[in-house]
């Protein structure tokens, strides 16, 4: 007496909640298959690589196990000593 049915999400609100499920399933792969390559290289390597590969400074920091600033900063040092070997190149 008085059980309320549960009302069923639209096909289209199931939709969406199943692709983004798929879409945070396909970010874990990604991260993981990013992590297997860079594995064995230094750190100073693995933040270009993955900055390159389109993560984010708090993703790649989530992955490395460090902070965002730290990332934002080896990534700016490393753009920085770029810019100096290009100008000194001419």
């Amino acid at each position: 007496m008085g059980a309320k049915k549960r009302r069923s999400a639209n096909p289209a609100e199931q939709q969406h909640k199943e692709l983004m499920a798929l879409e945070l399933h396909l970010e874990r792969i990604a991260k993981l298959l990013a992590l297997l390559v860079i594995k064995d290289q230094p750190q100073n390597s693995q933040i270009p690589f993955l900055s390159g590969a389109g993560f984010s400074p708090s993703e790649i920091a989530e992955m490395l196990g460090t902070t965002a600033n730290t990332v934002s900063v080896t990534l700016s040092r490393i753009r920085s000593s770029s810019g100096e070997k290009k100008s000194s190149e001419r």
